[in-house]
């Protein structure tokens, strides 16, 4: 009798063993693909933010270089209307992919690089104006220097605050392409309104 009860007890120990790994293992399996689904998903999302982030960029930094040559008055009409597409086509496409805070940080640096371009404009025009301008005509003359100075001076200082948006532009998608959004997840399972 006691050799039939250890078989029976060796055999329910051996059971509830292979129940037991069967669920570890179905478990590791389960979180395993969890891990990958997670992954895949991370990047899928962070991939067209980054070619979005970067096409923002690359159109911020084309109009800083082209600020930094310090020749902006002999930019063409075409010249400008492609700065202007290149910012307003990738700020277009990263709007619609987020997060806010990389949109409102994007934003701010479409508007600066737009007034830029509109700025080197009206440099092209007003340095037009002040080489044709009379220079018989001294207050004409001195009118038309003027105000192609003060657009010129604008600009530098412009130049200024759109390296600080592009700055801050680069570290708010920095931070947005590294967010996975498992904070907000664990955030939003302590929390009991959730």
């Amino acid at each position: 009798m006691n050799a039939v009860l250890a078989t029976l007890l060796g055999t329910l120990a051996g059971a509830i063993a292979t129940i037991g790994a069967a669920t570890a293992t179905g478990w590791a399996q389960r979180e395993g693909a969890r891990i990958a689904a997670r992954a895949n998903h991370r990047t899928e999302r962070r991939q067209p933010r980054h070619d979005a982030y970067a096409a923002v960029l690359k159109a911020a930094m084309a109009i800083r270089e082209r600020v930094d040559l310090e020749s902006y008055e002999d930019t063409s009409p075409e010249e400008e209307e492609r700065l202007m597409e290149g910012i307003s086509n990738g700020w277009l496409e990263l709007s619609l992919l987020g997060p806010p805070s990389a949109v409102i940080s994007a934003s701010g640096l479409r508007t600066t690089a737009h007034d830029i371009v509109v700025l080197m404009r009206k440099a092209r025009v007003l340095g037009q104006r002040f080489l044709e301008s009379d220079e018989d005509d001294e207050v004409a003359f001195e009118a038309a220097e003027r105000a192609y100075s003060t657009t010129v001076d604008t600009i530098a200082n412009s130049a200024i605050r759109l390296q600080e948006t592009i700055t801050k532009f680069a570290l708010a998608a920095s931070a947005a392409l590294d967010e996975d959004g498992t904070e907000s997840r664990r955030f939003m399972r302590r929390s009991p309104t959730a």
